[in-house]
């Protein structure tokens, strides 16, 4: 969104307020549009969760699994509509493509939650569905490692995220809490790097998410499901594509990391255990970090905002050693510091309870 189409050659005072006068006006705009985005997406919800309860669909326990359908069918209405009606010939773009194939990931985790799908399965579709989205032109390129090999990146990326997220969902609220946060802080980053269209789509996003999490939270009335999860690992693949290519630096790499590191510690968390125990590390097993935190005594909603403290601690991480790269060594170590003292503290913390039989 931007209002601001100001001829070169106007007089700086008079362009300084006009400024000032539409970026009032944006604001504005943008605050409106989130509140009917949360809005949207708090109604969809709560009609879903009445109709699936009447027709005993796609439930868990009784408790229906529609969190991804309310997201993306907010996004679609609001964000798509008004443009594709009053702006016929409005031009397919990146965000396009990627919710193209989000729908798509949407879809098949939806069979997944309706008949439940293997590993091997859920690894073939997710991997199609990746290689659609990198040869769609969403990918980045990666100087020093070459075209082929950062291809690969970007299809691991993908796929990781993509699960790595549903890793995450394993109690109330901790996923959509998460990426709640994490979609704030993908926006700053947006918005610091100038990168406004993926800044405009993950504020909304936001929105849609605090629409659905009023009913996530514990004791859940909605789950987001496998077709939420890991529509949201994707769609946040996707997303940070985007931003590391318009944005070739390693400060926003090494930064786009450390936002996501919390569902990333999970994932590693989940194989290194797995692996020691000599599980499959596909499979699944109760080793989990938010599970293991409710084993040890905890309440469901203070693992919530237990999880989403540490991964808005790593998000601020994020944000600040981009913003100041390349202004303060001290600054860029204090910030690795703080990760690895998080992760250090978490990590034992849980093995010593687990040795001590707790």
């Amino acid at each position: 969104m931007n209002l601001l189409f100001l001829p070169s050659e106007a007089p700086s005072i008079l362009r300084q307020d006009t400024i000032s006068y539409y970026s009032m006006i944006d604001l504005i705009l943008y605050i409106i549009l989130m509140f009917l985005y949360c809005g949207c997406s708090f109604v969809l919800t709560m009609s879903l969760i009445s109709w699936m309860k009447r027709r005993s669909v796609l439930l868990d326990h009784g408790i229906p699994l529609i969190g991804g359908v309310a997201i993306v069918v907010t996004n679609l209405l609001i964000y798509y509509f008004p443009r594709v009606v009053f702006f016929c010939d409005y031009p397919i773009n990146r965000l396009m493509v990627i919710d193209f194939w989000g729908v798509l990931v949407l879809i098949a985790g939806l069979y997944d939650d309706w008949k439940g799908s293997s590993v091997l399965q859920k690894f073939i579709w997710q991997s199609i569905l990746a290689l659609g989205l990198l040869l769609s032109g969403i990918h980045f390129y990666i100087p020093a490692i070459g075209e082929n090999w950062s291809f690969i990146l970007g299809f691991f990326w993908i796929v990781g995220l993509t699960n790595a997220f549903n890793l995450l969902d394993v109690s109330d609220g901790i996923c959509s809490a998460v990426s709640f946060a994490v979609t704030i802080g993908v926006a700053c980053l947006a918005f610091s790097a100038g990168v406004m269209d993926v800044f405009s789509y993950t504020l909304f996003l936001s929105a849609s998410l605090a629409g659905f999490l009023f009913f996530n939270m514990p004791p859940a009335k909605a789950y987001l499901g496998n077709a939420g999860s890991h529509f949201l690992g994707f769609i946040f693949a996707g997303l940070t594509l985007i931003l590391i290519n318009d944005v070739p630096k390693v400060s926003m790499g090494l930064a786009v990391v450390m936002i996501f590191w919390l569902p990333i510690l999970e994932t590693m968390w989940l194989i290194s255990l797995r692996l020691k125990k000599g599980i499959n590390p596909f499979h699944k097993s109760p080793d989990h970090l938010a599970l293991k935190f409710i084993g040890h005594g905890f309440h469901a909603w203070q693992v919530m905002l237990m999880m989403t403290g540490v991964a808005a601690c790593f998000i601020t991480a994020g944000i600040l050693f981009y913003k100041f790269y390349t202004f303060s060594i001290f600054l860029n170590v204090i910030v690795c510091l703080w990760i690895c003292l998080i992760n250090f503290f978490i990590i034992r913390f849980l093995l010593i309870r687990d040795q001590a039989g707790v």
